[in-house]
């Protein structure tokens, strides 16, 4: 009996040691597995975060939002109609030259204004550009603006209309805009300090926004019959090439001629002489009503 005691007493003592053992190993998996599931269930739930957030970008409540420079950005403008609403859009261009604007889905008149969110380059509701991506007019598909390097700029849009998606629920429309650099811009501030224009070069200027100086280029000449072409692309207004020449010590007007933010085609001005003698033709682009782009001027 007594025999039979012991061992009863240490099968017991067995069981209860296998127990004690089986139980701390589990708790041991069951700790080192949480955390690796815990940071598994986190990474997916990031990467669900970032796809959504990266499609469309919600317009903020301010009605400002800043675009990346060469990036299209996917904007929702909210269930609400955006219809007469203003929304500003911030740039800072790296290069001097100019800036064009292009997108989809958004209509509505754009201007340029400064870091306060001043207005510089219309002077009236009916001078601002008119915008739509989807037009049939080929000028109003893009706006373009001459501006300074490393200087903000905010792009204003008077809203007349965002695309509804019916799947969204929302008005959605996409806004981009682009720095082109325009290089050795040569030009005479006066008249007695114009810049030489030579036969078959294309000198490519900039107006500035908010600039309304005028850009003077001479042509000197023996020929009895020279083209000089000009053509532009301008946000809004008017700019305007004359050009001049002296006879018998008077300062004339040869020929105007106009560009507006309308027009899609060059303009030419031949101007015709009676004898082969040199002269010198001075040409003055200036804008009217803040005109602001890019032009190109070259004679043959």
């Amino acid at each position: 009996m007594h025999s039979y005691a012991n061992w009863r007493s240490n099968s017991l003592v067995r069981t209860a040691v296998c127990l004690l053992l089986s139980f701390a190993l589990t708790m041991t998996m069951i700790s080192f597995s949480a955390p690796a599931m815990a940071a598994e269930d986190e990474q997916v739930t990031g990467t669900e975060t970032e796809a959504e957030s990266g499609d469309v970008v919600v317009m903020p409540e301010s009605k400002t939002m800043q675009l990346t420079q060469g990036e299209e950005t996917t904007i929702d403008f909210g269930a609400k109609s955006p219809k007469e609403s203003t929304y500003y859009f911030k740039v800072a261009p790296s290069k001097s030259g100019y800036i064009t604007l292009s997108g989809e889905g958004v209509l509505g008149y754009v201007e340029l204004c400064n870091k306060n969110k001043k207005t510089i380059s219309k002077e009236s509701k009916a001078d601002g550009s008119f915008f739509s991506a989807a037009s049939k007019y080929p000028y109003q598909r893009t706006v373009s603006f001459g501006v300074d390097k490393n200087v903000v700029y905010f792009i204003r849009i008077d809203v007349f209309s965002v695309k509804w998606d019916q799947e969204k629920e929302s008005h959605i429309g996409a806004l981009k805009w682009t720095n082109t650099a325009v290089a050795n811009q040569k030009y005479g501030k006066s008249r007695s300090r114009a810049a030489a224009l030579r036969k078959e070069l294309t000198r490519i200027g900039v107006i500035k926004a908010g600039n309304t100086n005028a850009q003077w280029f001479r042509i000197r000449t023996a020929k009895k019959k020279i083209s000089i072409t000009f053509n532009a692309k301008i946000n809004c207004g008017t700019l305007y090439m004359r050009v001049y020449y002296k006879s018998n010590g008077t300062w004339r007007s040869a020929r105007k001629k106009a560009m507006r933010s309308t027009d899609s085609f060059k303009k030419t001005c031949t101007l015709k002489k009676r004898t082969k003698k040199t002269v010198t033709y001075y040409v003055k682009v200036y804008p009217k009503y803040k005109a602001s782009g890019v032009y190109r001027l070259s004679w043959k």
